[in-house]
């Protein structure tokens, strides 16, 4: 997660802050209300899984209690032209490892 960070700071004196990786993508966001979302990117930089990292370890935890979203991509073809983009978003409920 080496890269930038940008920092929002509101009349109230809340923040939010996001970081971003090297090539511009969101990796760690967190609101004024001290909420963290982790994001992860895919090979070819699509966002595949998305969590709030409630034990605020800075990692996606799939073993924890960490609230993950998975977005699976694919794609139906016919002969050689694309008929139709599929994009569907889930909830992980249990899966195995740390990211």
């Amino acid at each position: 997660m080496v890269g930038r960070t940008d920092k929002t700071v509101y009349p109230d004196s809340a923040a939010s802050q996001t970081s971003f990786n090297l090539v511009g993508q969101a990796v760690k966001q967190t609101d004024p209300d001290g909420v963290t979302t982790l994001s992860l990117y895919n090979n070819l930089g699509e966002l595949e899984y998305s969590a709030v990292d409630l034990d605020a370890n800075g990692g996606i935890d799939f073993t924890g209690t960490d609230r993950i979203t998975q977005t699976v991509r694919d794609a139906a073809a016919s002969g050689q032209q694309t008929c139709v983009d599929l994009t569907a978003t889930v909830v992980a409920s249990c899966l195995a490892g740390t990211l």
